[in-house]
């Protein structure tokens, strides 16, 4: 059981960075490992708590994995957390499953489903989790918990913030992340009363200077909210530090607790921000306008992270966060990874037109995956999402890549507004003579994100109804601006597609039976022989 296990105390520290559920429990987490890294070089102590770990080995992996991607959209993550984080409010129904909400889902290798007991498990250790988590907090005696907060961590955040205090009132609490971006990080700070800080944008330089100005005396105030900007010079910021997930970890798999394939990855980064969508937002992409300014590292600055990396932590599977691969990445910086040693498995997102040279250049710098914007294999639509490639240019990245062994983790999107039945019924001659290129990781219906420009200009593109899941208004105490908390909303627009269940079932039925050709490992071949007397041609 949880409570009688003996774990090591964290290290000392002044700052405490914390990883709480329900974050992936399967890779340590590069936001707050560059954030520790750089907090260190101010010659403050600061370490990382990933107490996701704990909660994990708590009710066990295979549950917290279910829970942690069952549909994001029905929030049972966060109402595990829901009547810890604000007293008072009952605890939630969980939604649990979309199948039980009547939701068309076509994404079995993301989402998963949960059952009542799995739900019910982690709510019965939630409390007991929130008790030894502080404790453990605590006891490292840090001045400042800084609590990570990606889509579905603010209950839990706020769950944390509020056992802290009402143990030490003093420690100061701050909170950041892609869950507190504006307008998200306002109406979090209006209601999160156990959160002393919240840090909205990128922070690399912003709470270490924050920390040491609060750690020497020299602030006078404390702000309920930091606005941080765009952070520009990537090639200044320290190489990530996983030590402190890689420590912790291995104590629990010692225990048998968590499974010994972890980590599956460590994440790093070339870039940030995206070139196309500075110049062409895709109309789906719900990244903001101040996170889709592009900057990137210096060549060599990228081989020798990827490089420190690898060695330092011998993962041989490493995977890029940049929403793009940087414009000349297989020119400047694959040589570089090339004649570098040791075994590396990279993976990268990309734009769909890479050519055939550059994907030698990403093979032979060892860059075995990659996830490119293909998003549809029909033009017209590519043109209605802004895509900037045509149904050719994608074709022949599949193609080229199966020749090169490169595996592509690519998504099929529908419902795009404006999509005709014609679109689909052209698609639908092509997917069975492609069925030997290897087939989307998951077909799903486009939805609206905060930021995209289908949210920003909904009438544009015929989208009404815009309205929150009914589910936020069970999560948050009466009066909360929950419509200012929401990343992903519901709204109503209808296609020809959409509105005719038969193309649509035609649609799921293609995809699902090339799928099944690639799981059962036997997918078909495309070869050319030459006949009695034919000559092969030459080339």
């Amino acid at each position: 059981m949880y409570a009688a296990r003996k774990t090591s105390p964290l290290p000392s520290c002044d700052v405490l960075l914390v990883v709480p559920p329900f974050g992936a429990p399967y890779f340590p987490f590069l936001g707050v490992s560059i954030l520790a890294a750089n907090a260190r070089k101010l010659g403050i102590r600061a370490h990382i708590y990933y107490a996701n770990l704990d909660f994990a080995a708590l009710v066990g992996p295979e549950v917290y994995e279910h829970v942690t991607y069952s549909y994001d959209a029905l929030l049972n993550s966060e109402a595990v957390f829901a009547s810890a984080a604000f007293p008072g409010l009952p605890d939630p129904a969980p939604y649990l499953s979309f199948r039980q909400q009547n939701i068309i889902r076509h994404e079995p290798l993301i989402w998963r489903e949960i059952t009542e007991d799995e739900y019910r498990l982690c709510l019965d250790k939630r409390d007991t989790f929130l008790e030894q988590a502080t404790a453990k907090i605590l006891a490292a005696k840090p001045k400042i918990v800084g609590l990570c907060s990606m889509f579905q961590q603010n209950l839990a955040s706020i769950a944390l913030a509020r056992c802290i205090k009402q143990t030490s009132p003093d420690v100061l609490t701050v909170m950041g992340g892609a869950g507190t971006h504006q307008p998200m990080g306002q109406a979090l700070a209006q209601v999160a009363d156990p959160i002393d800080c919240i840090f909205t944008g990128e922070a690399d330089d912003a709470f270490p200077r924050f920390c040491s100005q609060y750690l020497d005396g020299s602030m006078t105030d404390i702000p309920g909210l930091v606005n941080c900007g765009i952070f520009h010079q990537l090639d200044e910021l320290p190489i990530p530090d996983f030590d402190d997930y890689m420590q912790q970890l291995a104590e629990l798999q010692s225990g048998n607790l968590l499974p010994p394939d972890y980590p599956y990855t460590i994440y790093f980064e070339s870039s940030r921000g995206c070139w196309w969508g500075v110049k062409n937002h895709c109309r789906f992409c719900g990244m903001n306008a101040d996170g889709m300014v592009y900057r990137t590292k210096s060549a060599q600055r990228i081989v020798d992270e990827i490089e420190t990396l690898a060695q330092r932590y011998r993962i041989g599977k490493m995977t890029s966060t940049d929403c793009i691969m940087p414009g000349r990445f297989a020119e400047e910086v694959c040589p570089g990874l090339a004649a570098s040693d040791g075994e590396i498995d990279l993976q990268y997102e990309v734009k769909a037109n890479l050519k055939p040279q550059q994907l030698d250049w990403l093979k032979r710098a060892r860059i075995n995956s990659i996830q490119p914007g293909v998003e549809s294999l029909c033009t017209d639509i590519l043109k209605l999402m802004n895509k900037g490639v045509d149904a050719i240019q994608n074709i022949e990245l599949l193609r080229n890549c199966v020749s090169r062994q490169i595996v592509v983790r690519w998504h099929l999107l529908f419902g795009v507004p404006g999509e005709r039945r014609e679109h689909y019924q052209s698609m639908f001659k092509i997917l069975p003579m492609i069925a030997h290129l290897q087939p989307p990781v998951y077909l799903a219906q486009i939805r609206l994100d905060r930021f995209s420009p289908y949210f920003e200009h909904p009438h544009e593109y015929g989208i009404s109804n815009i309205r929150i899941n009914p589910a936020w208004y069970h999560l948050y105490p009466p009066g909360t601006k929950v419509d200012d908390l929401i990343y992903r909303f519901q709204s109503d627009w209808s296609t020809e597609l959409l509105d005719d269940r038969e193309l649509l079932g035609n649609l799921c039925e293609l995809v699902d039976q090339w799928k099944e050709f690639w799981l059962e490992g036997n997918p078909p071949e495309l070869f050319s022989i030459t006949l009695p007397g034919e000559r092969r041609a030459a080339g």
